[in-house]
């Protein structure tokens, strides 16, 4: 920051949900637990390096970017250990981010670490994406 403090922030883009939609087939079922675990895996790592490289949870941690999952996914009870949702804590609006024309579904998401704390969280619809925008201030606790 320019006042000195430090703050680590992680932008991420998780791998795309399986959409095979054949449920009543096995292989159907194979490919979404794949997916799912693969999904769980990425951001396991990407936590391992924050903590090995990033010098979390010593300095404030933001996580954000698609997780490509809404949020009763078990992905982000990883999260939700050491962090906390912005929009779910303070968001206003439609939170829902995917797709931008009728955002059915929230798979981008802002977290923060117990060392900050979210004030503000809302989403906005940009040009050049098919995704809608998530804003969230934070402060230092």
């Amino acid at each position: 920051m320019f006042d000195g403090r430090k703050l680590n922030l992680v932008n991420l883009h998780l791998l795309s949900a399986a959409t095979n939609m054949k449920l009543h087939q096995l292989d159907c079922w194979r490919e979404h637990i794949k997916n799912h675990t693969l999904r769980r895996i990425e951001l396991s790592s990407s936590l391992a390096g924050l903590r090995q490289y990033g010098s979390h949870p010593r300095f404030p941690t933001i996580v954000a970017g698609d997780f490509n999952a809404p949020a009763n996914d078990s992905v982000h009870r990883i999260m939700r250990k050491e962090f906390t949702d912005s929009f779910d804590a303070v968001g206003t609006g439609w939170g829902n981010t995917f797709h931008r024309a009728l955002p059915l579904l929230r798979i981008d998401y802002i977290y923060g670490s117990s060392k900050l704390i979210p004030v503000r969280s809302q989403t906005f619809t940009r040009n050049n994406t098919d995704h809608r925008m998530v804003v969230s201030d934070f402060i230092y606790r």
